[in-house]
């Protein structure tokens, strides 16, 4: 039975992603899962499961981290393969859209802000008592921050505002500079 994953790197193409081939005789569906630099395993989109026809399937990860080694494996059952290390070598930062990798757009990533992790609370002040009730949720949110682009002219930056009208999260992804991870942010839309 002949069991073959290829991962290439396309660091050219618009956004930079990475070319997933699989060839699996006798197989109609396979998992394909990324194992990130951060030690993580991550479902590839649209290959959880991976639908094969003849034995065969080809694919696209637009989420591989940039600059930094990632494996691929794809298994059935019992039996997994893996392809060898493969790096989307950019030199770069990204807004990229998960679901929608013709919304990725190059930019100019010039500095984030200091993350923050807000509560959910209110504060109530009764009369006549010395010290506030404050009623929480019981948890702090994800950490957040702001990301802060750079546009050259009005062209770019209406296209840049014009990624966010889908109303979904883009993701900020720049290549690690020294001995720094790759960063990813979540960009809320409409802000």
């Amino acid at each position: 039975m002949a069991t073959i994953l290829t991962a290439t790197a396309e660091p050219d193409n618009d956004p930079p992603r990475v070319a997933l081939s699989l060839e699996w005789t006798g197989e109609t569906e396979v998992t394909i899962v990324r194992a990130d630099p951060d030690g993580r395993s991550r479902p590839v989109r649209l290959a959880e499961p991976a639908a094969l026809i003849g034995g065969l399937w080809t694919g696209y990860d637009y989420e591989s981290w940039l600059g930094q080694p990632a494996t691929y494996s794809a298994t059935v059952d019992a039996t997994t393969i893996t392809s060898g290390p493969v790096t989307v070598a950019v030199d770069a930062a990204w807004l990229r859209h998960p679901g929608v990798p013709s919304l990725s757009m190059r930019v100019n990533f010039e500095g984030a802000g200091e993350p923050v992790r807000p509560i959910q609370q209110t504060v109530h002040e009764p009369l006549g008592r010395q010290h506030p009730i404050v009623v929480t949720d019981g948890r702090r949110r994800s950490a957040r921050s702001t990301l802060t682009l750079r546009t050259y002219d009005a062209a770019e930056m209406d296209q840049l505002l014009g990624r966010s009208t889908t109303g979904r999260c883009c993701c900020s992804t720049c290549p690690p500079r020294g001995t720094t991870a790759s960063s990813t942010c979540t960009w809320p839309s409409g802000t």
